[in-house]
């Protein structure tokens, strides 16, 4: 409880989200041993509640459609701070929970909380006071563990940070209220001076959170695209939803249009705008049902909403709101989890697990049935925790590689890089990710070796293994997730690179930009990547419909309008060409380079244009110039082209001619 809302992992990638996700499994492993020695040594019942059986039946469901995925997949949830091994971890300390709840345990629990709550308050201090002008602020500066700036928190996210002080402040606004009526009564009160400090400062750390938020920004997925997605996912895959910690792949296949108009179009997002959608959209109709039963079995739960259980059953109802209205985050998770086992449905009386097991033997002794339970007990839950300590230790190992060979890059040393990624891969080998930067990392040191001044042959046959090497790892990246957009658009980059140095790998690229477009269709980005390639093959006609289409789903993208204007100019289009790149122009910054350069361009074209409309005009003031016009002959045809037709219907229809009449003069007009 003091730990985790401050426990930073600085030597892996995730130092936040999968870091506190780590230290949660590695505690839930320890606290499940330390639960399996006291059922030894003590007559403990097992205990349980509707919690549990609500964290079982989430953990089903979410192995059932973790096993739909494909392997690549499959370790991505596991890894996911919102995956299969968040549910799994969650469903063992809601377990633990159980097994020592009481009031007083509840207590001491939510003091360590509190002290963990002061430390994050004095950071968050600590980093507000900070001048904006040394910001980030890197620690240590050679080889920073963590870099400051203005919407840091040791939570993982601002967002996190002022949960955990609603939480605290709800709970200690509770307990300050306790005192009071029992002050009130007559009762005898040590003092709430405690409580009231607590209140205001925790509050006071509330409020400020919400002020960094509004000050720095809050990223979150817009509300029209999380619908939208989640409403595509379960027309496609209604029961199981998409997997759980797949809502990425679920957000690139179906995200809207209007997603590119927002300012976080070239973002992806790994969870969606509310915990409600995120549910929906990975686990479907399954999902919804679970959640709609944990809501039921809150408004049914038979209470005297009178004083503390009043504002227990409230303060339950504020967290699930915010765990279904807001984005998921791990924090949010754990505190719902806590609150809900514990302090809102009632903990069962228990179950001994080994009571009445005795036998007797033949000749009528006692037979000691609960010696070989125990011992099978043990072996189950031994076995449990070698497994996923196995596991877990192999994928944290795979996430510390993976750092120092970032950290290595940063250095410009790409043989340690080369290992370090190496050894990532060989320790976590269904790991879609570290298969794609190790392609990266071959291509790159081949390119090297290439680049090279007078390379030795010896030095080309290694940029020959490294390229080949680039080439399977990313096709590797593919099969182990072939719904992994972000898999095709790295391997259609290593074939687009080698464009040029192995025949046919244009075309392979082609190939892989399609595939990933079919999987991330309103990607303006890589519909623009598609359509340079098609123009850098000469292949016009095709490019100007990528460009187009690139430009109907995002209208504003200067970039698109900018290739779009090219590809007609390369099109002899000067006209439509002068068009676009003014339309580029107009949304390019004014203070940028890219602005100058473009608007030169503009000046240049219009130029040719005006030359253009100019040297047509002559042409056609010429054409009209010319009145006077010779009669000619009648063409005369050989008997060779003559052609063999009936000329019996060919004539015109007869008409009958009626001639005008003449006016005749009156009489009158005659005389006169």
């Amino acid at each position: 409880m003091f730990l985790f809302p401050i426990f930073v992992l600085p030597i892996v990638m995730g130092s936040y989200a999968f870091g506190k996700n780590w230290f949660l499994g590695v505690a839930g492993l320890l606290g499940l041993l330390v639960w399996l020695v006291e059922i030894f040594l003590t007559k403990r019942k097992v205990k349980g509640n509707k919690v549990l059986t609500f964290m079982f039946l989430l953990g089903l469901w979410s192995l059932i459609s973790w096993l739909r995925l494909p392997v690549g997949g499959r370790m991505r949830s596991l890894m996911s701070p919102m995956g299969l091994g968040t549910v799994v971890v969650m469903l063992v300390w809601v377990f633990l929970w159980l097994q020592v709840s009481d009031r007083k345990e509840f207590s001491r629990q939510f003091k360590f909380l509190s002290w963990s709550g002061v430390v994050v308050a004095v950071t968050a201090l600590a980093v507000f006071m900070l001048p904006e002008n040394k910001m980030p602020l890197p620690w240590p500066r050679e080889n920073p563990l963590i870099t400051f700036d203005s919407g840091w928190s040791v939570t993982g996210s601002l967002q996190s940070e002022v949960i955990l002080f609603l939480f605290l402040t709800f709970e200690w606004v509770r307990r300050l209220m306790r005192k009071l009526r029992l002050s009130e009564r007559g009762g005898e009160v040590v003092g709430y001076m405690v409580e009231a400090v607590a209140v205001v400062f925790f509050g006071l750390m509330m409020l400020l959170g919400g002020y960094r938020i509004y000050k720095t920004g809050w990223v979150a997925m817009d509300m029209t695209s999380a619908w939208i997605v989640a409403v595509e996912s379960l027309k496609r895959s209604p029961i199981f939803g998409v997997g759980m910690g797949n809502f990425l792949r679920a957000f690139n296949l179906y995200r809207p249009a209007s997603y590119n108009l927002t300012p976080y179009w070239s973002t992806g997002f790994l969870v969606s705008r509310m915990g409600f959608l995120q549910i929906w959209t990975e686990l479907g109709l399954g999902g919804l049902v679970l959640v709609f039963l944990l809501i039921r079995g809150w408004l049914r739960r038979k209470v005297d909403l009178r004083g503390s259980k009043k504002i227990e059953f409230w303060r339950a109802g504020l967290f699930l709101a915010i765990f279904l209205c807001l984005p998921m985050n791990l924090l949010t998770v754990f505190l719902l989890a806590w609150l809900m086992s514990t302090r809102v449905f009632e903990v069962g009386e228990g179950v001994g697990l080994f009571d009445g097991l005795e036998l007797r033997k033949q000749d009528g002794s006692n037979m000691n049935v609960s010696i070989g339970l125990k011992t099978g007990l043990a072996v189950i839950v031994i076995g449990l925790v070698s497994f996923g300590s196995y596991w877990w230790g192999k994928i944290l190992l795979g996430e510390i590689y993976l750092r120092r060979s970032f950290v290595a890059m940063a250095k410009n040393d790409g043989g340690a890089t080369y290992d370090w990624q190496f050894k990532a891969m060989r320790m976590n080998p269904k790991s879609v990710e570290y298969r794609r930067f190790y392609s990266q990392t071959n291509l790159s040191l081949a390119q090297a070796l290439l680049n090279e001044e007078g390379a030795s042959d010896e030095k080309k046959q290694q940029a020959s293994a490294l390229v080949q090497q680039a080439v399977d790892e990313a096709k590797a990246a593919v099969v182990l997730d072939r719904g992994d957009a972000v898999g095709w658009v790295n391997l259609a980059g290593i074939y687009r690179a080698l464009a040029g140095m192995v025949d046919g790998a244009a075309d392979w690229s082609l190939q892989a930009y399609q595939q990933a477009v079919a999987l991330n269709p309103m990607n303006s980005a890589l519909r623009l990547d598609l359509g340079s390639l098609l123009f850098a093959a000469g292949r016009y006609e095709e490019a100007d419909r990528v460009f187009e289409q690139v430009i109907v789903d995002k209208q504003n993208f200067a970039n698109g309008w900018y290739n779009w204007a090219h590809n007609a100019k390369k099109m002899n289009r000067l006209a439509d060409a002068v068009a676009r790149l003014s339309q580029a122009v107009a949304l390019v910054p004014v203070d940028s380079g890219d602005y100058e350069k473009a608007s030169d361009e503009l000046a240049e074209w219009k130029e040719e244009l005006d030359a253009a409309v100019a040297e047509a005009k002559v042409v056609e003031e010429a054409r009209q110039a010319e009145t006077l016009r010779a009669p000619e002959p009648l063409p005369v045809a050989g008997k060779e082209e003559q052609v063999d037709v009936s000329t019996e219907e060919m004539e015109p229809p007869e008409m009958e001619l009626v001639p005008a009449e003449e006016e005749m003069p009156t009489e009158e007009e005659g005389m006169e």
